[in-house]
């Protein structure tokens, strides 16, 4: 798999954060108030494109021999036929209760999704 390199600190970066942070512009020294970083020109489009397929490539290698997904009915009676608009106030609020505690399986720490909110939110 083709990974991306940092201009900072000459690593490797493969983890979804830090591709977010490259592709924003922004570093772990931003995230912590340390500064502002110039947009990144470490990342032109080859290198994302190239992430992504790979990344594609190697989920579908890792998934092949899988047993198909299985659908069990739902129970009579349970319904979800309409979705509730999401407005900034309710964002806010839900990744301000969000705990400060992330694990290697998180896509991406809280700490950063919090840092990185504006970004997302509606």
């Amino acid at each position: 798999m083709r990974q991306l390199k940092s201009c900072e600190s000459g690593g490797l970066k493969s983890t979804l954060t830090e591709l977010i942070l490259a592709v924003s512009g922004q570093t772990v020294d931003t995230l912590l108030g340390r500064g502002h970083a110039p947009a990144s020109a470490c990342i032109d489009v080859e290198a994302f494109r190239s992430f992504f397929s790979d990344k594609v490539a190697k989920v579908r290698l890792s998934t092949e021999s899988a047993p198909p997904p299985t659908f069990s009915r739902v129970r009579a009676g349970v319904m979800l036929d309409a979705f509730i608009p999401l407005n900034s106030v309710t964002f806010w609020d839900a990744i301000g209760r969000l705990p400060d505690k992330s694990s290697d399986a998180d896509p991406m720490p809280t700490s950063v999704l919090k840092q990185t909110a504006d970004l997302l939110a509606p």
